[in-house]
């Protein structure tokens, strides 16, 4: 947690104490960094054989929280929490101008603009999102007292938040916002009068700008309608964003919530749900957890929180351990955070000390009929972020013998190399002089257009599907000879489609080869290819796409050089 999100729960959570302090009287089980993760990836040639597989690995089932933006995030509400999209095969759609960088989609909103009626203050969160998978340059928010009523006082967000204030506005800096990141640590302060009543109370107005050009411009401006509601606990929920994590290692989150209503709350449920790629490495007494290690509940009624008093989440009980294969640099996706108190504590003794054990765990059910005073900052999204982690893919061939008037089928075995697993991949195939392609792989995409591309016997193709490190698939396709000899220059191609980009893109290309029968093989299918163009091989068109037609591919492919070398041997079995 940075030195701002740590000086602003603090500043909302006055004298906040662990949540799970009484887990030092609890024997956790021993951590250590385990040697064989710890140790660098082997080189493909040492690589073990890959696996084929011509279906999708059997995948966890999905859990809450899976998922991107909503279509139509309502106002007020948090986002859903759930996995990066992936930048689209074709690109991310158009780039702004050159000087503002690529687009991006940002977005703010506060989820609990409601205040108890005798809360002695609360702090609304502002959350900020960027929605797209670019990069948001000077990120600003602008915070503005609108018309309020006497019923309230609103202290802007100043140096605690890293803001400037000017009379009624306060401006905001965020450091670069990442693709697909949150940041919700910037609070402004609402204070009901002693008289206060029940009802609305006034607006504040927020602005969202950066250096980018915005997909959607409409959501980076929200009028927040302040209004005080009836008597209640509170409960408002913060996280830090995890990582960058190495793929492999663990991490330990920043969790807190705040009681920021006027009653105690009588204890506590929470959840946790993690990202694809993310995992709980403990497993903490009272609590449940998914199959999968990716959710986790658990609930103690007996943790009265008065207001303004606030927890923080031991953050060795939740340690989070990022998959080996998890791609690299980027955001995997949202985890979320949901707190609920479990009923109203009035008259509880809320003096304790951090020694005092949790009793009454109950897995995480809710207890009937308790409720929070103010739904919506119950659940907070924090990015999980990893460091850099490619995908070595490779392309394998063999050779195939037929004459003038002949179907041949040649089969291409594309495998990952890891060490990160690839959600897809880009396969292309220029046909051999003298052969046409007939039909397209049934497990291959290749878009409307591919009945033309056949015809002119090229194929410009992906493969939407999960392949894992040490898998492989095989691509089957079938040629037709239309001539007496058949040409050398068939080429197939493949792509790795992970932002970490391919550290061996020499094994990416191999030459298609179809001889007359009795035909020594030579080297096979897998002769090396040297020195090609790939202008030559694949056109202009498709340079310009390779070249950075498109941002997402210059992202997600990284670049391969002109001259490249391809090699394969037999089919995998």
């Amino acid at each position: 947690m940075s030195t701002r999100q740590r000086r602003a729960v603090a500043r909302v959570a006055a004298g906040a104490v662990s949540l799970f302090a009484a887990l030092a009287m609890t024997t956790l089980p021993a951590y250590a960094d385990d040697p064989a993760e710890s140790s660098e990836s082997p080189s493909p040639s040492a690589s073990p054989e890959p696996t084929p597989t011509d279906t999708p690995p059997a995948s966890e089932s999905p859990e809450p929280g899976d998922g991107a933006k909503p279509a139509d995030p309502p106002s007020g509400t948090p986002s859903e929490p759930g996995d990066a999209p992936e930048p689209p095969a074709g690109g991310d759609g158009e780039a702004g101008e050159e000087d503002e960088g690529p687009q991006v989609d940002l977005a703010v909103s506060t989820p609990g603009s409601k205040v108890t009626v005798g809360s002695p203050g609360k702090f609304v969160r502002v959350d900020v999102d960027n929605w797209s998978p670019n990069p948001a340059k000077n990120v600003q928010l602008t915070v503005e007292v609108g018309d309020l009523s006497d019923q309230v006082d609103v202290e802007l967000p100043g140096e605690d938040f890293e803001c400037e204030v000017e009379g009624s506005t306060s401006v905001c800096q965020y450091p670069d916002l990442a693709g697909n990141d949150t940041d919700t640590f910037v609070n402004f302060k609402v204070t009901p009068k002693p008289d206060a009543k029940e009802g609305p109370a006034g607006t504040v107005r927020l602005t969202l700008t950066s250096d980018n050009p915005d997909s959607d411009p409409d959501n980076n401006k929200a009028d927040v309608e302040i209004e005080l509601v009836g008597p209640g606990p509170d409960l408002t929920a913060y996280a830090a964003q995890v990582g960058p994590v190495k793929p492999g290692k663990t991490v330990k989150p920043d969790l807190a919530f705040v009681n920021q209503g006027d009653q105690p709350s009588g204890g506590f449920s929470l959840t946790i749900t993690l990202p694809r790629h993310a995992s709980f490495t403990e497993r903490v007494s009272g609590c449940s957890y998914s199959s999968g290690g990716r959710k986790v509940s658990c609930a103690d009624s007996d943790f009265p929180l008065e207001p303004g008093e606030g927890a923080f989440l031991h953050p060795d009980a939740f340690r989070i351990k990022v998959a080996k294969g998890a791609p690299g640099p980027l955001v995997l996706g949202r985890g979320a955070f949901t707190v609920h108190p479990l009923g109203s504590a009035s008259n509880a003794k809320v003096a304790r000390d951090n020694g005092s054990s949790l009793v009454s765990r109950t897995g995480g059910a809710r207890v009937a009929g308790a409720g929070d005073a103010v739904e919506g900052d119950n659940t907070v999204t924090f990015p999980v972020k990893t460091s850099k982690n490619p995908a070595d893919l490779a392309i394998k061939t063999s050779t195939a013998y037929g004459e003038k008037g002949d179907t041949v089928k040649v089969k291409f075995t594309v495998v990952n190399h890891g060490p990160a697993d690839l959600t897809q991949f880009h396969f292309m195939l220029t046909a051999p002089v003298g052969t046409d392609i007939k039909g397209v792989p049934s497990n291959l995409d290749c878009g409307p257009e591919v009945g033309d591309d056949i015809e002119n016997g090229e194929l410009d193709c992906w493969y939407h599907r999960p392949l894992p490190g040490g898998k492989a698939v095989s691509v089957t396709v079938a040629f037709e000879i239309t001539a007496d000899e058949v040409g050398d220059h068939g080429r197939a191609r493949v792509f790795s489609a992970t932002i970490g980009g391919d550290p061996n893109p020499r094994n990416n290309l191999v030459k298609v080869q179809i001889l007359p029968p009795g035909a020594a093989p030579g080297s096979g299918g897998g002769l090396p290819v040297t020195g090609a163009s790939l202008g030559g091989l694949f056109g202009a068109g498709a340079m310009a796409l390779l070249l950075g037609g498109a941002l997402v591919m210059v992202a997600r492919w990284r670049r391969t050089p002109a001259a490249v070398t391809g090699s394969s041997g037999a089919a995998a079995a």
